[in-house]
């Protein structure tokens, strides 16, 4: 299979700075594009030394998804995007998810953010 070229496009991956999206991140940088990744963290160096985490080579923003109005205040480097990827997701473990606190934390980053981050940049990618 010949391989794909993501050459001068802008690719958003939201849950970019470590796991499964850092991974997807590399894979459109190494074939072109210019690849925002997002994480919960102040900076890039929050992240130097973390297991799963390699932030060479992306650009890094912090980003509170689960505020709708922080969302939506966010400065975006970009002025537009060709491609969003959604790769957010938290667990909590020792049965902390059937805590008030712990569901709620779950629901605002596995399901809500969802929402909020489609509605923010759906206008970048039409």
């Amino acid at each position: 299979m010949k391989d794909l070229d993501f050459t001068g496009k802008t690719v958003l991956i939201i849950g970019g700075s470590s796991g499964i999206g850092n991974g997807m991140a590399h894979a459109f940088k190494d074939r072109g594009a210019t690849v925002y990744v997002s994480g919960t963290r102040p900076s890039a160096d929050d992240y130097k030394g973390q297991e799963g985490s390699d932030l060479n080579g992306l650009h890094y923003c912090a980003i509170n998804i689960t505020d709708p109005d922080a969302l939506e205040n966010f400065n975006a480097p970009f002025s537009s995007l060709d491609i969003l990827i959604q790769c957010q997701g938290i667990v909590r473990y020792n049965r902390e998810e059937f805590l008030p606190s712990g569901w709620n934390d779950v629901m605002d980053v596995n399901i809500n953010s969802v929402m909020y981050v489609a509605q923010r940049f759906q206008p970048m990618l039409a």
